[in-house]
């Protein structure tokens, strides 16, 4: 049997890498990533259909269990990364215009990976995601929100809590969703089942855990796409649902409280006693 060299490993994962590329660029939707994975962190390429420009992100700040060394740090910096604080990832912007473009970018990434991400080549995965951004956007709820953290009165917090429950946010989940609530028709239909009676629904979805960020069994709701991204360039599932049936969920499920917009200047927290308040209001209401 013929043993696989760390020159081949590099080999197969430069060319995984340069196909990854060209797909994210030709496939999939309005997010599509690619996502090179070591044991030590991660470089996520994310790109659009038909569209050569593509943005790079280096791991680092919150995405990292450990801070870079100042040479890690000027390794990015030399060729071209930049980032605006300390708390976010390392980012820059290219154009695959051709092949070459694809070959050098991807040899780039592996050289990024292996000396400042993995071990070694062999701990390195890539994979692929395609697909579209939801394109919600809640300008009330943020702005509830800072007027609370202003006020610190319970008409501002009232605010708030209308304001998501007029909203329609996102629902950060553990694993994506069903295939079944993937068209519009379907997930209408699924989330009217869910307000008339939300055990029906509970068991379809799995909410993620955000303990590592409270210390407790925290899920968490984002106003929009941007927001979501911050947990994880990597990308995170969740679903579009009512802000009412996303609090409906995480109190059925038994979750200690529901995140707003976690890593966002602007977010904040409803606990298990105010959901349930909300959730009492809103029935005595005839909802």
């Amino acid at each position: 049997m013929t043993e696989i060299t760390e020159m081949d490993v590099r080999a197969l994962l430069l060319e995984a890498i340069v196909g990854g590329l060209e797909r994210v660029t030709r496939l999939g939707g309005a997010c599509n990533r690619l996502i090179i994975q070591g044991d030590q962190g991660f470089v996520v390429v994310r790109g659009v259909c038909d569209d050569e420009e593509v943005e790079v992100i280096a791991a680092a700040g919150r995405q990292l269990e450990r801070k870079l060394s100042e040479a890690e740090a000027q390794q990015l910096y030399e060729v071209g990364f930049r980032r605006k604080t300390a708390a976010l990832c390392w980012t820059k912007s290219t154009y695959l215009e051709s092949s070459a473009d694809r070959e050098k970018i991807g040899e780039e990434i592996l050289e990024t990976t292996l000396s400042i991400y993995a071990s070694k080549a062999d701990v390195v995965s890539v994979h692929e995601r395609f697909g579209d951004a939801y394109q919600n956007a809640n300008p009330r709820v943020i702005n509830a929100m800072r007027r609370l953290s202003k006020d610190r009165d319970m008409p501002s917090r009232q605010k708030v809590y209308w304001a998501i429950v007029r909203a329609d946010v996102l629902l950060a989940l553990d694993k994506a969703p069903p295939p079944s609530l993937n068209k519009e028709s379907d997930r209408t239909r699924w989330v009217s089942a869910g307000l008339a009676d939300i055990s029906q629904v509970s068991s379809s979805v799995s909410l993620k855990s955000f303990k590592s960020i409270t210390g407790y069994r925290s899920a968490s709701i984002f106003t929009d796409p941007e927001a979501l991204e911050l947990i994880d360039p990597r990308g995170v599932n969740a679903i579009l649902v009512p802000g009412r049936l996303a609090l409906m969920l995480a109190l059925e499920q038994g979750w200690d409280s529901l995140l707003i917009n976690p890593r966002s200047e602007v977010g904040g927290e409803l606990y298990r006693n105010e959901l349930q308040s909300i959730h009492d209001g809103l029935k005595q209401l005839g909802w």
